[in-house]
């Protein structure tokens, strides 16, 4: 990982095994047990167990990676709701350099390709660490009609230049307020201002325009009606980017 040459803290503890059950569940016990600590890294190429959102499988065939960071949050003073958003700008900025095409960030902190999903991200929380856990398909991806991979051969280069990203951007907005992060947000989520479909996880689907955030993160949601607020769900963007 010559890349991380200049961030030896994150080499401190960094532990690679091919196969896990969980990155995140590993990470979470050994920060309880103490054997773990702040900037702690867990690597699989292997999950049997990952999870992702709301409760969702996270599938790690061959050629994709987890990883999970330990994030200290005595030093990280907004809500460690924005971790996850932050997550997905750093995964965007740290491979820009590997790609032809852009990335496109949809809310919450979804990562797409081509208009597909290449990355996954999942925070939970310790005593005193939130442990941030990302999946990338690095040159193969899931079965799955909306999944795809980054089509690059090796892992090393993007996935270093990742956990680089994460630690910068986690670092840049430790002293920012909520109101600051949602400020920040609102430029660097591609789903504010785009026409939308949001699926609620209560079963029920709405359309309206996606019009800016609150300071814990929420989507706010224009429709004919009026204005929602967007805790948790799945959007769609029902025009593409720039059209």
């Amino acid at each position: 990982m010559g890349l991380m040459a200049q961030y030896p803290h994150l080499l401190a503890d960094l532990k690679w095994h091919q196969i896990s059950n969980s990155t995140n569940s590993d990470l979470l016990a050994e920060l309880a047990a103490g054997s773990a600590g702040d900037w702690s890294i867990r690597i699989a190429t292997n999950q049997t167990s990952g999870r992702g959102r709301q409760g969702r499988s996270w599938e790690t065939p061959n050629g994709s990676i987890a990883a999970s960071i330990a994030v200290p949050l005595e030093s990280f003073h907004p809500s460690p709701s924005w971790l996850s958003a932050i997550t997905a700008i750093a995964i965007k900025q740290a491979l820009t350099e590997f790609l032809d095409s852009s990335i496109l960030i949809k809310w919450p902190n979804d990562c797409f390709l081509n208009q597909k999903k290449f990355a996954g991200i999942l925070i939970e929380l310790g005593s005193k660490n939130a442990v941030v856990g990302i999946g990338l398909n690095i040159f193969s991806a899931p079965d799955i009609a909306q999944a795809t991979h980054l089509g690059l051969i090796d892992y090393l280069p993007p996935f270093a230049a990742v956990l680089k990203s994460v630690f910068d951007q986690v670092m840049y907005c430790s002293g920012f307020t909520d109101a600051q992060m949602r400020d920040w947000m609102i430029k660097e989520i591609d789903t504010i201002g785009q026409d939308v479909k949001v699926d609620l996880v209560s079963g029920e689907s709405i359309l309206g325009k996606a019009i800016g955030l609150t300071t814990a993160g929420a989507l706010i949601v224009e429709m004919t009606t009026g204005k929602l607020e967007i805790h948790a769900g799945d959007v769609n963007h029902l025009r593409p980017q720039n059209a």
